[in-house]
């Protein structure tokens, strides 16, 4: 349908240029931007008394000084005769303007169906052209070197081509975080220390995607990048691992527990202020490595990937998650993000790994993390879960040392997930969330 709309907007245009010639050929010329507007003025004028201007039949009109009477006061021939003159014009608007309305009801019928369209497979269609991704085309997907990274970005290749007939190869990239083992994240300082070189390859055309854990990507976007989608998510919890003891609690006074983060360790000081927190960097081999040589009594790693990776207690004897309650994870912690250019084909047809369940809880907590401006290394845990239409969000922001935090959380409507968690930040902050954020990121 949508293919006749140049026609009758070409026939449009003829129509339109007939009646100005119409009207140019006895009345004199006008723009064709005031034709349209102006023709039942002139209509006025001729019915009113032929032997006025235009412009005198308008100005009396405006003054008042031209009433009912006057339009039958002159020849009954002059006003048949105006009536005669006046038509054809009106007639090229009216058929005119029925072009346009008919254009107009073609245009919105195929929007409507491009809507549900995109409501049932979450990406419109890209028509082929010679710049359209081809089937024998291949992607090269940026991606960080470690086991996790290679399995995750493993993952999506698979996902491409299973689900989207895309072939695609990896590209392994170091990034600065994995590249300054010998201090902590929160030393480093500085955002996106493991999505930055990526960043800078996806906008000098090195790589096509990148594909993140969802809690390393800061919540601001360089200009150009955004993420195309947001995967299913995994278990979002946060776990206990050791080889002696078998629960947090468990643990003697004064045992060591190794984790990189400022949220974990806040968080393991409100339960146990005792332990001994000690920064741990490194893959999750290394990780397991350090615990395994006894350099820690226990270690915290992400559940989502000691899943991925396949590690049980066959590997390490005591896994045990710890609840929501009693640690809140990080923003978009078990999910994966594929940050890709926003003006490339690649970013609408991804949209289709897209989980829209994962992506409405993910945002309400970046949301929650961008008002508060906090980064990936801050001690700020958010989650959000969706039970029916309801979102549920709980939040933790404190010191490193579990001195002092605030906790806090709220239900709402999911489609108000975001604004609710940017209104709970809003009430943090009013709490001196702020005040001890800035404690926290000078913390040594």
């Amino acid at each position: 349908m949508r293919r006749i709309i140049k026609p009758l907007l070409f026939c449009y245009l003829i129509i339109e240029v007939i009646g100005i010639y119409y009207f140019s050929s006895h009345m004199g010329f006008f723009p064709m931007f005031m034709e349209m507007i102006i023709s039942v003025f002139i209509g006025a004028a001729l019915l009113l008394n032929i032997r006025f201007s235009f412009m005198q039949s308008l100005l009396s009109l405006m003054q008042g000084r031209l009433g009912l009477v006057d339009i039958f006061s002159g020849n009954l021939a002059k006003v048949i005769g105006a009536v005669l003159l006046i038509l054809p014009g009106v007639l090229c608007d009216i058929i005119g303007i029925l072009l346009l309305v008919f254009a107009y009801a073609i245009l919105r019928q195929s929007d409507e169906k491009r809507d549900k369209s995109f409501q049932r497979d979450e990406v419109i269609d890209i028509e082929v052209s010679d710049t359209s991704i081809q089937k024998d085309d291949e992607l090269v997907i940026g991606t960080r070197g470690s086991l996790l990274a290679l399995w995750q970005a493993e993952h999506i290749q698979s996902r491409l081509e299973s689900e989207l007939g895309i072939k695609s190869k990896l590209k392994i990239v170091k990034t600065k975080g994995d590249k300054i083992l010998d201090a902590p994240l929160s030393k480093i300082g500085g955002k996106g220390l493991f999505t930055k070189e990526l960043e800078e390859m996806l906008l000098d055309g090195s790589i096509d995607l990148a594909v993140h854990s969802l809690k390393d990507v800061p919540v601001e976007f360089v200009e150009g990048l955004d993420l195309a989608c947001i995967t299913t998510r995994e278990d979002v919890r946060d776990c206990f691992l050791s080889l002696k003891y078998e629960s947090l609690e468990a643990l003697p006074k004064g045992a060591r527990v190794g984790t990189t983060s400022l949220r974990r360790s806040m968080q393991i000081k409100k339960h146990r202020p005792d332990l001994d927190t000690q920064s741990l960097r490194g893959n999750v081999q290394t990780r397991l490595k350090r615990l395994e040589d006894g350099d820690f009594d226990a270690i915290i790693l992400a559940k989502a990937g000691l899943n991925r990776l396949n590690i049980d207690s066959s590997h390490v004897r005591y896994i045990v998650p710890f609840s929501i309650e009693e640690m809140i994870p990080a923003m978009g912690q078990g999910a994966l993000g594929i940050e890709t250019r926003k003006d490339s084909e690649i970013f609408r047809l991804l949209a289709r790994l897209n989980d829209e369940k994962t992506a409405l809880c993910t945002r309400a907590e970046r949301a929650f993390v961008r008002r508060l401006e906090g980064g990936c290394q801050v001690p700020i845990g958010v989650h959000a879960s969706i039970n029916g239409d309801r979102m549920h969000i709980c939040a933790i922001l404190g010191l490193p040392d579990g001195s002092k935090s605030i906790h806090d959380a709220i239900t709402c409507e999911v489609k108000e997930g975001e604004a609710m968690a940017i209104k709970l930040a809003e009430s943090f902050i009013d709490r001196g969330a702020k005040e001890i954020l800035e404690r926290a990121q000078n913390w040594l």
